[in-house]
């Protein structure tokens, strides 16, 4: 009776053996021929010092005009209209006047605020306490093609200046700068200027009072497909507002623990800031004038072990993602692994809502080198031993947990994630593999 079991349950034993090997045929194959490499990269994270739970969000023009220049409305009701529309920073950048403070003396009086009035804009007076206040000692340095604003630093170019000697002064009085409204032709020239001079930190890649072009865009693609990932070229958008029918279309969202000069300037110089413009061109149009309702930024996660980048984000219908002046990938996550042909030196997103687009700045992506899918030792071989260490690290065993090119390896289906389905596949390899 026991040997008639004992028969009956090989008999079993071979069939399901045999089952198994119509689906899961051994073949003799390497590593290399039945598993795929790919890359593992370092992401440059420019938020990343950016705590989402607990900074302001903090609205910020960085280009506008007055009747000190050619503008159409003084100084004073320019920033009583930005103050109305809900901003928190302005800088005024009247062509070739360095503009100091808000309740200048050394002016007509009535073109700017009263110091009673600057101090209840500075406080946030009728506004819950949310104050605006100001960029000091900002300009644009304008010369016959070329447009700079300068921050930060008391000076007017004077007549025979170049756009490179604009930016060297400022530097050298210890402002920062960016480009206005960018030359498409003039591409080559402006990454020597961004690689010889850090101080100037950015370009506008939205200007709504030259309608936004294409070609910003498309020159900022260009320019950060020559300087990232180590010199980031920040994107800035701005209304270059010249009356008050023009304020309140593009704007900067400043990320900041509190809106004072010291944070505004260091999320300018590290771009901890995403650029928003009202007016969008791709499916129904807005007023330029929409309330808040563009898309938002909630969070940002990267995660280098898995090579991965999450936006959270409100009033959004897609998220697209672009690599060198191409859009690679739609959604609110991407994984970089998926896109290794693709990706150059640099990734950012595009945010888009029914009324308003948002970008982020760039990410810096570092190639650092390709890893053999289960290869999990890193020994060039796929084998138990990588197993056993997928198996430890999903119980939990001894505490020992899989990072860096390690857990990239360990995600044996190339999902993003690691967890048992790995583990599964990653054992039938080795079946097969035998």
């Amino acid at each position: 009776m026991i040997n008639f079991f004992k028969v009956k349950v090989c008999i079993i034993l071979i069939a399901i053996l045999l089952y198994t090997l119509t689906i899961y045929p051994l073949e003799e194959t390497s590593a290399k021929e039945s598993t795929k490499t790919i890359g593992n990269y370092e992401i440059i994270n420019p938020y990343k010092s950016v705590n989402w739970d607990v900074y302001g969000q903090y609205k910020a023009n960085f280009h506008s005009h007055t009747t000190e220049s050619d503008g159409k409305n003084s100084p004073k009701e320019m920033i009583e209209n930005y103050y109305l529309k809900g901003y928190d920073i302005l800088a005024i950048t009247d062509h070739d006047f360095v503009s100091t403070t808000w309740d200048r003396k050394d002016r007509k009086p009535d073109h700017y605020l009263t110091t009673k009035r600057l101090n209840e804009v500075n406080v946030g007076f009728g506004r819950n306490g949310r104050g605006m206040i100001s960029v000091p000692l900002s300009n644009e340095q304008s010369m016959p093609i070329d447009h700079l604003n300068t921050f930060w630093c008391n000076f007017n170019n004077s007549y025979g200046a170049t756009l490179e000697s604009n930016i060297a002064q400022c530097e050298k009085l210890g402002g920062i700068s960016h480009i206005n409204h960018p030359i498409p032709n003039h591409t080559k020239r402006y990454i020597d200027l961004f690689l010889k001079y850090p101080s100037c930190v950015g370009i506008e890649i939205l200007n709504w009072k030259h309608g936004n072009k294409n070609n910003f865009i498309n020159n900022w693609d260009n320019i950060l497909s020559n300087t990232m990932p180590h010199r980031p070229v920040w994107g800035f958008s701005n209304d270059d507002s010249h009356s008050l029918d023009e304020v309140g279309v593009n704007f900067n969202i400043m990320l900041m623990p509190k809106n004072t000069e010291k944070n505004i300037r260091f999320s300018m110089e590290n771009g901890t800031f995403y650029a928003v413009t009202l007016y969008v061109k791709y499916g129904h149009k807005t007023t330029p004038h929409s309330k808040n309702s563009y898309p938002v930024i909630k969070n940002i996660s990267v995660n280098d072990d898995m090579n991965t980048i999450i936006i959270t984000a409100e009033n959004y219908d897609t998220i697209e993602w672009i690599s060198n002046n191409k859009v690679i990938e739609s959604g609110h996550r991407i994984n970089l692994n998926n896109y290794e042909n693709e990706i150059g030196n640099y990734i950012r997103a595009q945010i888009k809502g029914p009324e308003g687009l948002s970008y982020t700045q760039p990410f810096g992506i570092i190639k650092k080198s390709n890893i053999v899918l289960g290869d999990i030792n890193g020994d060039g071989v796929v084998s138990s031993t990588d197993y056993i260490l997928l198996k430890k690290h999903l119980n939990g065993k001894d505490g020992y947990i899989l990072k860096g090119e390690k857990l990239l390896a360990a995600d044996f289906n190339n999902t993003g994630s690691v967890n048992s389905s790995d583990l599964t596949s990653l054992k039938r390899y080795l079946l097969r593999s035998k």
